[in-house]
């Protein structure tokens, strides 16, 4: 399966008076992180549709420990990231939704070139 596939978005972190926010950005290199579909959700669901998203935080773009996705403890997690565009994007390490994530089934894999695995 291709990441484009997804909806993915580039995304980068802000907070003002309100709250924290994710805004879309259009490229990899204004990026902190992504959102897209989970791949096991969207398999199942045949589609996006009742598909929930992930967040995956990226190493290295100076986003603050208590913002961004978390591991199964509450602490940050970050990916690096290598690629110039969703069609050419790879994570590492591998993504490990936690199965007790009401959810999801949890999905692990990797995103490689582009591709989900």
């Amino acid at each position: 399966m291709k990441l484009g596939q997804l909806d993915p978005q580039f995304v980068k972190y802000f907070s003002d008076e309100t709250g924290d926010y994710l805004r879309h950005v259009p490229d990899l290199g204004q990026a902190e992180g992504i959102v897209f579909l989970c791949p096991a959700c969207f398999v199942r669901n045949n589609g996006a549709v009742g598909t929930h998203a992930l967040e995956v935080t990226f190493a290295g773009r100076g986003v603050p420990d208590e913002k961004g996705s978390r591991n199964s403890t509450g602490g940050p997690s970050r990916w690096a990231a290598a690629g110039s565009s969703y069609d050419d994007l790879t994570l590492d390490p591998s993504i490990l939704i936690n199965p007790a994530e009401p959810a999801c089934s949890g999905w692990h894999g990797w995103i490689r070139n582009g591709e989900v695995a």
